[in-house]
């Protein structure tokens, strides 16, 4: 890894280090599954995934139809 990025930065790639991951695709509305290199082969498993963004204010999702949770960040 270069110089300028630390190899594992929460703040850029996630709390949880996964290693060998190469790819992820959404399967239906709440799962997601994780491709991994093993060797020479690619494995994958299924994990339940809870899509989320981080808004600077409640406003931006006024009028949203759709289910949503909000919760405040300190």
């Amino acid at each position: 890894m270069s110089d300028l990025i630390p190899e594992h930065e929460p703040a850029l790639f996630g709390r949880a280090a996964t290693p060998r991951m190469v790819g992820l695709e959404m399967e239906g509305n709440d799962r997601v599954r994780i491709f991994s290199r093993e060797d020479s082969a690619v494995r994958s498993h299924t994990v339940r995934f809870e899509p989320f963004l981080w808004l600077a204010s409640e406003d931006r999702v006024a009028g949203w139809r759709g289910e949503c949770r909000v919760e405040r960040l300190e």
